[in-house]
């Protein structure tokens, strides 16, 4: 697969993400699906018979349901206040089906307590009423003053908070792939570059100039339909332009090494342009540019190796852990039997 290491970033980055075709489908998709959870969830409490009766001022004063011997759920916040004690809370009150006996709380002394005591029997005995139509009470019987109010929940929020970190997951695998795949291209062009600096070499020795040099290796290069790499793809885009565009071969590379940015090769198409216009030695140079291309590719390997080593420590460790565990648990399975 061919892929332009030079790639916009930060914002112009985000938009070209979001515009690029199956992008853009799998966002409307995701914003449609979001749109309409949010709607079925903020609506939730007025459909299948559930809704919630409310007063003048906004208070919720009674719950109605179609069926008495099924549930429903409402959220609901809860304010009571007696004298100078008050209190607030969020609960979600379910109207159980049929009826059902209310067991009264132990009685505490403290006066906070003894609230929120009164205010459970109250939510219990409301929930386990068997009545289709529900009336909130104002007042108990000890007078604490009770207002109701529709519950807030947290699942719309989440539903429309969703989709954003989907899109920002979305982006952030696609700039991992871009960035994993530009590693592989520019590991794939240092070391592919001593075996090209060697073949060159070897033509140039045989007496070819450097264009027929340079396209004889192209042409093997497109033999090879499913062992190309990054580089390989590179010579023959550079051989194929310069042919199409009656360009000098040279400058066609020198924007190539421009774009690519690996020093390496930057180096050998330096090289290469002062033989162009200077007449300076190409093989003699190139000779002298192949033993340092071979240990910097030899470099490059030694440091594959390490980063695998490191990746599979982890496993290696998990293993370890899980050999241990399998070992020791018989022995202190007998212990504990013993």
């Amino acid at each position: 697969m061919k892929f332009d290491i030079m790639k916009i970033r930060g914002m112009a980055d985000f938009k070209a993400f979001v515009f690029e075709e199956k992008n853009r489908r799998a966002i409307a998709c995701i914003l449609a699906m979001s749109l309409i959870l949010g709607v079925v969830q903020a609506t939730k409490g007025l459909t299948g018979g559930k809704k919630y009766v409310t007063d003048r001022k906004g208070n919720v004063v009674g719950l109605t349901r179609e069926n008495g011997n099924e549930s429903a759920s409402y959220p609901l916040k809860i304010k009571a206040y007696k004298g100078d004690i008050k209190t607030t809370k969020d609960i979600v009150l379910t109207l159980r089906g049929g009826s059902a006996t209310v067991t009264e709380s132990n009685k505490t002394v403290d006066p906070m307590d003894k609230l929120n005591e009164k205010l459970t029997d109250t939510i219990s005995e409301i929930e386990n009423t068997g009545d289709s139509k529900v009336t909130l009470p104002g007042k108990l019987s000890d007078g604490t003053v009770i207002s109701w109010d529709k519950g807030e929940t947290d699942n719309i929020g989440v539903i429309f908070l969703l989709p954003v970190m989907l899109i920002l997951v979305m982006y952030w695998n696609s700039r991992e792939k871009v960035r994993h795949m530009t590693t592989n291209n520019l590991d794939n062009v240092r070391s592919s570059l001593p075996a090209f600096n060697n073949q060159l070499v070897m033509l140039l020795n045989c007496g070819l100039i450097f264009n027929d040099a340079f396209g004889r290796i192209a042409q093997g290069y497109a033999k090879q339909n499913h062992s190309r790499g990054y580089f390989q793809e590179t010579v023959l885009d550079i051989e194929k332009e310069s042919e199409e565009t009656n360009r000098s071969l040279v400058k066609v590379l020198n924007d190539h090494a421009n774009r690519i940015g690996v020093r390496e090769f930057s180096r050998i198409v330096s090289i290469i342009t002062d033989n162009q216009y200077k007449g300076v030695d190409l093989t003699g140079k190139l000779e002298s540019e192949s033993s340092i291309l071979w240990n910097q590719r030899k470099k490059l390997a030694e440091e594959k190796g390490k980063l695998a080593e490191t990746r599979l420590t982890f496993p290696l460790a998990l293993l370890l852990i899980v050999l241990i565990l399998i070992t020791a648990a018989p022995a202190v399975l007998q212990v504990k039997g013993g």
